[in-house]
């Protein structure tokens, strides 16, 4: 149940802001510029209703609307005073609220066009400059919600990133097309003790972001020794659990992944295309990149049963959570260096400059790792008073993701964060490790 703006403020009272009104702004103009990058510059040429023949996603043409409507619902009404809400009589929660219409839905709604989008876009990013620019002192609960809300976009821009991938195949002019050499070493992998200890698991007030409610509350957790590989696994992992015909072995797949591998279109993984008996090359964006130019680079764009498959033919299985926090808060991590916020355009090849003080390689950065256990909420769990449906829904169904991906903001990179995916989902750069 939706709380009241009273209620909201109530309950937000004892935020401490992370973000100055000075950051604020520069995060604004930030996220409209990409947001018209990577979303309405694909709007120019395509209607934004195409669907992709491999995995579900959302009409990018509603998606672009929610993200705003997400601004107007969760920010605007709460903080002009005798707002009309919503400030468009066709932009309402019927169709733009993601728990009101079906994914299904979203393709036969009746939503506004390209051009009143963007009408509608410049309403909403004018009202947050200048909420920022003239709230000399915005208090704590304008800040948590213009926080949120600027976040929740760049979750969907990640999104907007992968479903041009899946969809429209084109690279966003920002970027410049890429250069895949072939690797002449194949870089092993080599499994690491990581020796047990305690820490302190969770949201704590030292990380410069807000922090969501499935990573609240904090608490004190003891770890057990374990092994876990030093890279991620790699494209030449995975290739080779291909063609030693392990990924057709049954017996390596559980019940809910071999239905899953039994009804999906491809006979590989997402964006892998079999160009002899030996060889494959990878969809990137309108490229075809021979799998040779990958094999040091982490596989991603698999699915949680796939990562699952694999560990069990190496008789190992996935990380836990804990195991991936633990280490990712053990170690100190240069986040200048990392392959996060838009960064790099793609995945990079296997780096020393990213292995910690535990000979972990890239913990942060490149892609997602999933693990092994579904995403539940820690003990004293409080729904979010602002945005209610932003973890209860899912927990015990989705599988938790650790890390950040190269078009993660690095606002949302840093150890506690907790994505999560339904474990059919391939079209998200996430990829795994392998522990025991």
């Amino acid at each position: 149940m939706e709380l009241s703006t009273l209620e909201i403020y109530k309950k937000l009272h004892n935020f401490k802001p992370i973000y100055n009104p000075d950051y604020l702004l520069r995060l604004k103009n930030k996220t409209e510029y990409l947001l018209d990058k990577f979303g309405f510059d694909i709007l120019v040429n395509h209607t934004g209703m195409e669907k992709s023949l491999y995995s579900k996603h959302n009409p990018l043409l509603w998606e672009i609307g929610h993200a705003l409507f997400f601004i107007e619902k969760h920010a605007l009404r709460h903080i002009l005073m005798d707002y009309t809400f919503p400030i468009n009589i066709i932009i309402t929660n019927d169709i733009y609220d993601s728990f009101e219409l079906s994914v299904h839905e979203r393709y036969k709604a009746d939503l506004v066009d390209i051009d009143e989008l963007i009408v509608y876009k410049q309403y909403i990013f004018n009202k947050l400059d200048i909420i920022i620019k003239t709230m000399d002192n915005i208090n704590v609960s304008m800040n948590y919600m213009i926080s949120f809300v600027l976040l929740h976009i760049h979750m969907h821009l990640e999104s907007f990133l992968f479903t041009n991938q899946l969809v429209y195949h084109q690279l966003p002019s920002i970027y410049n097309s890429k250069l895949f050499l072939k690797s002449e070493i194949i870089i092993e992998n080599i499994m690491v003790q990581i020796n047990g200890g305690h820490f302190t698991q969770g949201y704590t007030e030292n990380v410069k972001s807000i922090g969501f409610d499935n990573e609240k509350p904090s608490f004190n957790k003891i770890i057990h020794k374990f092994w876990v590989s030093k890279y991620k696994i790699s494209f030449y992992d995975f290739m080779t659990f291909i063609k030693n015909g392990a990924y057709d072995n049954e017996t390596h797949w559980s019940p809910n992944g071999l239905r899953w591998k039994k009804n999906k279109n491809n006979d590989f993984p997402l964006y892998w295309n079999k160009t002899t008996e030996n060889s494959f090359t990878i969809n990137y964006f309108d490229q075809l990149i021979p799998i040779e130019c990958l094999y040091n680079y982490p596989v991603i764009n698999v699915s949680w049963y796939e990562a699952e498959a694999f560990a069990n033919w190496k008789k190992c299985r996935l990380l836990y959570e804990d195991e991936w926090e633990y280490m990712a808060k053990k170690s100190p991590i240069n986040y200048e260096d990392l392959n996060i916020d838009y960064r790099n355009q793609y995945i990079v090849e296997y780096n020393e400059k990213y292995t910690n003080e535990d000979n972990i390689n890239e913990l942060m950065g490149s892609n997602y790792e999933w693990c092994q256990e579904p995403i539940y909420p820690y003990d004293g769990f409080v729904i979010d008073p602002l945005y209610r449906e932003m973890s209860y829904p899912f927990f015990g169904f989705k599988r938790g993701c650790r890390g950040a991906s190269w078009c993660t903001a690095k606002e949302l990179a840093y150890p506690s964060y907790r994505n999560a995916q339904y474990p059919d989902c391939a079209n998200q750069y996430i990829g795994f490790r392998i522990a025991l």
